[in-house]
């Protein structure tokens, strides 16, 4: 009789549902550092504005998400609001930015026209007591 091994047992597949989102998590990720970088880096107010509009499209589809597997959909609406915040704190930003470039724009030319006051008092001057005066 010769000795047959028994059937070698399969492995099983087995499927399982991802039950996270991702979407929302990377939303309110990016509606933080928006605001971040918006708010205490006035100058990086185009990368505020970047990170807010990806964080609020991840948002919604993490919104759309959560309606259809029914987990976080808390935290897809921080997402959002985050997101939200971090398009308004980039606004905040270009509108430091823009004042302080105003404001240094406004110096050089007070400073250039104070200049160009002294250089005609100095070439009006006949002597050098009338040049000393042009302080």
């Amino acid at each position: 009789m010769s000795s047959v091994p028994p059937p070698a047992s399969q492995p099983q597949i087995v499927y399982v549902e991802s039950r996270s989102n991702g979407s929302a998590l990377a939303s309110v990720i990016l509606g933080v550092l928006g605001i971040f970088t918006g708010g205490l880096l006035a100058i990086l107010f185009w990368f505020s504005w970047i990170l807010g509009l990806i964080g609020l499209i991840l948002g919604f589809v993490g919104l759309a998400k959560a309606k259809k597997i029914g987990v976080r959909r808390t935290m897809a609406k921080w997402g959002i609001a985050l997101s939200i915040l971090a398009l308004a704190s980039g606004v905040y930003g270009a509108v430091v930015t823009a004042n302080a470039v105003n404001d240094i724009s406004d110096s050089l030319d007070k400073s250039s026209q104070e200049w160009d006051s002294y250089s005609q008092c100095i070439d009006q001057a006949e002597t050098v007591e009338a040049m000393s005066k042009c302080d």
